[in-house]
């Protein structure tokens, strides 16, 4: 009859027999070892059925590259300025000249009168020599009226009727008077209330004036600044030609060189050869060694194979430890 006993919280790599030991050593488990780091090794390189395309591409960039011209342009790059432009630059001086006098005064008179239009001074009817007359103008229709048709035809009346010089005929006549001379009031308020809101309107205006008059004053000084302008941007044109050229005597150099250098980046050529990237350290591993292990595990396999089954346990345990052992 076979017995088997099993053994709780065994550990294989920490079990050891009693009175039997490892060789080579103590007893205790065994010495383990970690590994050396890995390494990656990457290759770049062009795929093969490019490369022909890519060193054609190549040639024909070098061969641009060398047939473009690091001359800077030496041709005419300003026009020149034409008789009519001249003849109208001194045109604009001459009247410039000329008109100055007239109009500085002119805009002299226009500020002045926005001053005083803005201060009062025409609020006054007095102070307009046209206004009584145009008054008077308006009025006197109404004056002649009354003496020329009302009066007369009422005084006819009268003597028809036999009551010329009684109480009816001056109580009509005073009417006809008082009438006229409300209506001859009424018409003089209005003048002078228009005249007093339309010169009102015109101080809100003086400041308006007043810009104008500076304005026209000036008007002969920008004409002959728009001419000197102009006399300036003729002499000013040779020297930005200067400038130009200069700047493309620096930059010629570079004109070739540029697109030939962008063409080569922008090649997918990559590059022929290796490179070498250590990676983290390896795994961990026990040290090889046919003879010992083989000892070892004979050794170890018995003493299982004893605290298992003693007899056919210890024969089988040492067997299957000495092959472990060398493997």
């Amino acid at each position: 009859m076979i017995h088997i006993r099993f053994i709780q919280n065994f550990d294989p790599l920490t079990y050891q027999p009693p009175g039997c030991c490892f060789m080579g050593g103590g007893g205790g488990a065994p010495s383990y070892q970690q590994g050396p780091p890995q390494t990656t090794t990457t290759k770049a390189e062009p795929w093969e059925g490019l490369v022909p395309y890519l060193k054609d591409a190549m040639s024909q960039a070098q061969t641009a590259n060398q047939a473009t011209s690091t001359t800077p342009y030496s041709g005419q790059m300003t026009a020149p300025v034409t008789q009519a432009q001249q003849d109208a630059n001194a045109m604009r001086v001459s009247t410039a000249t000329g008109m100055a006098p007239g109009m500085q005064a002119a805009g002299t008179g226009a500020i002045k009168l926005a001053n005083d239009t803005l201060s009062g001074a025409y609020l006054n009817p007095e102070s307009n020599p046209y206004f009584k007359a145009g008054l008077q103008a308006t009025i006197r229709p109404q004056v002649e009226n009354l003496q020329q048709r009302v009066l007369p035809q009422l005084t006819a009346d009268a003597w028809n009727a036999g009551a010329y010089g009684g109480d009816r005929y001056n109580i009509e006549q005073g009417r006809r008077l008082s009438e006229t001379e409300r209506n001859i009031g009424d018409t003089s308020a209005k003048a002078y209330s228009d005249m007093y809101n339309a010169e009102r309107a015109r101080q809100m205006q003086a400041p308006q004036l007043a810009q104008a008059g500076a304005a026209l004053g000036q008007f002969p000084a920008d004409i002959l600044s728009a001419a000197g302008t102009e006399q300036r941007g003729w002499a000013q044109e040779p020297l930005n030609e200067a400038m130009s050229r200069y700047q493309q005597s620096l930059q010629a150099p570079w004109q070739a060189v540029t697109p030939y250098a962008q063409l080569l980046q922008g090649l997918p050529i990559g590059q022929a050869g290796t490179s070498a990237a250590t990676g983290s350290p390896g795994q961990w591993y026990m040290p090889t060694n046919k003879g010992g292990s083989a000892l070892s595990g004979a050794m170890s396999g018995a003493a299982m194979g004893t605290a298992i089954m003693p007899g056919w346990g210890t024969a089988a345990g040492g067997i299957l430890g000495l092959v472990g052992g060398l493997m």
